[in-house]
């Protein structure tokens, strides 16, 4: 009878653990399209009976199909895509912006250099027949519509530089708003994991909030035996079990208050190494811009600040002041048509502040009358008229050590924009690839295969049905053993 006995408990023990198993299969199944689900696996472990002799099956753990080896791999790529993002974008927005890069050889007819060229053929002709009141309009005309065209630019990259400060604050609050979720799902798969319940599904939904925080910036990713999860971003902690760290911004991006992520709890600045976060902190960083004199003439443009804003911010700067000192400096040394002595084309709008391309303005005393073509105030007197229409082919400007004219110095601008961005992008196509290759490997261990499922619903099926076989089996042995004994 012991035997027929523990023949019942094998047949169902077989027959709950195949239950089980196929509940665990119709779970993944009804999660096929579940974002950051993790295919779920049962492990079945033989349950020994009195001599060794065997009492079943059990269903010993539920597991999750997850490499925390591709995990890191993935965050890490995440964060490289994240970075290559943000720095192939901006450099899209001020490759827009110049209006450049449209036709074959470069140039535009409503771009900056065009305006810049049109200012140049104004003084041109002006030269031609100094006495022009026309002429001299002209020359006016052409200078405010090359300061619109710079203030226009200018504002562009000004509105660019402070989205990437509102990208940096938004993507702190995002980061802080995730940290809050991972500490609360720490709590609850600890307690459920305590009490030997599988927390599984609340993994897989920690697991999806560090994959989509793993773009911002660099995270290390530490399990602890409790079931919780560390998370820190350069060495600072962001969640620690159950509890989660306040993140502030610091700073406008000024070389005198550069803009930082500052840990309040552990009153240190949060070092940021990839990641849209770094990217923008980059971008909104000033302190490539530096102040142009006119002593400084050539100035040496060197585009080695990491933000590509702060570069193209300068250059442009470089090629206005020196534009606007250069012309100030014969303007200056020359007589008006009224026969005073010339004034200066171009004045500071702030007068506490240097000449920049955001503090530049036509001289407001500035009339087609106070405009010097000549030394001697004669109507005829075309000599500096002449020399400032010739500015552009002299070599007063610097790029990497290499003198140049204002053509040459503003196709390497562009040059080095378009190269800039074309490495951008390549780097950007190679972490999209990196990225892709990492996932895949993650998939195919974690995705949901329907087929795999189907056919192990059919093994589970088939083996509860052969379980219930035996119960029956057992039954009737039992039923005719009982007859026999009367």
């Amino acid at each position: 009878m012991s035997s027929i006995f523990s023949g019942y408990s094998i047949a169902v023990s077989g027959m709950m653990a195949n239950k089980d198993a196929l509940t665990v299969s119709s779970h993944n199944i009804s999660n096929v399209n579940t974002a950051g689900y993790s295919r779920q696996r049962t492990v079945m472990a033989e349950v020994k009976g009195a001599c060794g002799l065997g009492a079943g099956t059990t269903l010993e753990e539920i597991t999750r199909a997850r490499d925390q080896y591709l995990d890191r791999n993935y965050r890490r790529e995440n964060a490289g895509l994240g970075y290559w993002t943000t720095k192939s974008a901006n450099l899209t927005d001020i490759q827009e912006m110049l209006n450049e890069l449209q036709s074959d050889d470069g140039t535009s007819d409503s771009g900056l250099q065009q305006v810049i060229t049109d200012y140049f053929d104004s003084w041109d002709d002006l030269a031609t027949d100094a006495g022009s009141m026309e002429s001299r309009n002209a020359v006016l005309a052409a200078a405010k519509a090359m300061l619109d065209m710079v203030g226009q630019i200018t504002g562009q990259l000004s509105q660019l530089r402070r989205d990437c400060i509102t990208k940096v604050e938004d993507a702190v609050d995002e980061l802080q708003d995730t940290a809050r979720k991972i500490a609360t799902l720490n709590l609850q798969i600890k307690q459920l994991e305590a009490r030997d319940v599988e927390a599984d599904d609340l993994r897989d939904q920690r697991d999806q909030l560090i994959d989509e925080i793993s773009s911002l910036t660099n995270l290390t990713v530490n399990e602890q035996a409790d079931g919780m999860v560390d998370v820190s971003i350069g060495g600072i902690p962001l969640v620690q079990g159950e509890s989660s760290f306040s993140l502030v911004c610091q700073g406008d991006g000024s070389g005198d208050d550069p803009l930082t992520v500052y840990a309040v709890d552990f009153d240190t600045t949060v070092r940021i190494s990839s990641g849209s976060i770094k990217a923008y902190l980059e971008e909104a960083d000033q302190t490539g811009v530096a102040v142009i004199g006119e002593a400084d003439i050539p100035y040496n443009l060197t585009t080695g600040s990491a933000g590509n804003i702060s570069n193209m911010w300068q250059a442009l700067n470089d090629m206005v002041t020196t534009l606007a000192y250069k012309v100030n400096e014969l303007q200056t040394a020359g007589v008006d048509a009224n026969g005073d002595a010339g004034i200066a084309f171009f004045t500071t709008v702030d007068a506490t502040r240097p000449l920049a391309l955001d503090n530049i303005q036509i001289n407001p005393e500035l009339d087609y009358n106070k405009i010097s073509t000549g030394t001697t105030g004669e109507s005829e007197d075309n000599s500096l008229a002449a020399q400032i229409a010739e500015l552009d082919e002299e070599d007063c400007f610097q790029f990497d050590g290499l003198t140049m004219d204002l053509d040459n110095f503003y196709q390497k601008i562009i040059s080095w924009l378009g190269t800039t961005g074309e490495t951008a992008e390549s780097a950007y196509d190679n972490q999209s690839t990196l990225l892709l290759q990492v996932d895949t490997q993650r998939q195919s261990l974690s995705a949901v295969s329907l087929d795999e499922e189907m056919s192990n619903m059919i093994m589970y099926q088939n083996i509860y049905s052969a379980s219930a076989q035996v119960l029956s089996l057992l039954d009737s042995l039992t039923e005719e053993l009982i007859e026999e004994l009367g």
